[in-house]
């Protein structure tokens, strides 16, 4: 189970990297939890639960993206539900950037994300929208 957790965060890390997301991951002391600190600055381990919104939507999709690669890579999906929900502003915009920076990986790795989310600021990071 080690060897398991030690390749998720090493997957993790590699995504978080990918979407250029300040941020590395670390096992923590708690069993199966996660520590997290910010990369661009000098900063401490923080534990999951002191992410900022933004921080911890980052962490997610590359945990979501971690998932999907090692448990079944050919399928190439993932989905989000509204993962702009409870953030600010700021957040949404950094959200929208990330899958902006995403866009040219997953199109040469043929794979796709799909968002259902009603907040406008995330539009921009779609060449394709279906609006309800």
């Amino acid at each position: 189970l080690r060897d398991t957790y030690a390749v998720v965060l090493n997957a993790m890390n590699v995504h978080l990297s990918a979407m250029g997301a300040p941020l590395e991951v670390r096992c923590a002391e708690k069993p199966m939890s996660f520590e997290f600190r910010r990369t661009d600055e000098e900063s401490t381990w923080l534990d999951q639960c002191k992410l900022s919104g933004g921080q911890k939507v980052r962490a997610s999709v590359a945990f979501l993206l971690t998932l999907q690669s090692l448990i079944i890579p050919e399928v190439g999906l993932l989905v989000l539900d509204e993962p702009s929900m409870h953030l600010d502003e700021e957040s949404q915009e950094g959200l929208r950037d990330l899958l902006l920076g995403m866009r040219p990986t997953l199109a040469s790795a043929e794979k796709q994300i799909i968002v259902c989310d009603h907040c406008p600021t995330l539009m921009p990071a779609f060449e394709r929208r279906l609006v309800l």
